[in-house]
């Protein structure tokens, strides 16, 4: 094989076009590297916190109320199984712990339950869920109720 200029230039082009094809794949790679970190740390941005509390649960219900005028207390003891799910307000949470009694209450990201602001419901209520899997809280009203769930 003879080497002239042509040759030269021939060899010159392949080259060039095989550089610019592997740059556009080199390109093209960084692209889809930098778009999937992006999704990623999006999809961890929306994960809503209340999902990993929400679910269904066996309620354990103490009942207690105190008579005042012959200072007895009374106290009884009922199950149920029921569920707690993400309401529509922020941060709040539906945990239905018997069959006719839903209570709204706000869930904080650390797992402390408080009554909802404003709610105009005469009660007193607090708690906490003790781990991702295990809630505690007492409501107050005529009847103090004391509640444990354990997630299905």
């Amino acid at each position: 094989m003879q080497w002239d200029k042509q040759t030269n230039i021939d060899i010159t082009r392949i080259i060039c076009a095989f550089r610019n094809r592997e740059m556009k794949v080199f390109r093209l790679s960084i692209l889809l590297i930098v778009l999937l970190g992006i999704s990623s740390i999006n999809c961890k941005k929306n994960k809503d916190y209340r999902d990993d509390y929400t679910g269904n649960y066996d309620f354990t219900i103490i009942y207690s109320v105190f008579n005042y005028s012959d200072s007895t207390l009374w106290d009884s003891t009922s199950y149920y199984s029921g569920h707690i799910s993400k309401n529509t307000g922020p941060n709040s949470i539906t945990i239905c712990y018997l069959p006719m009694d839903c209570l709204g209450a706000i869930l904080s990201e650390e797992g402390h339950l408080f009554k909802i602001p404003n709610s105009g419901l005469g009660y007193a209520f607090g708690g906490e869920f003790k781990n991702k899997d295990h809630v505690e809280f007492t409501y107050y009203s005529s009847t103090t109720k004391h509640v444990t769930g354990i997630k299905k």
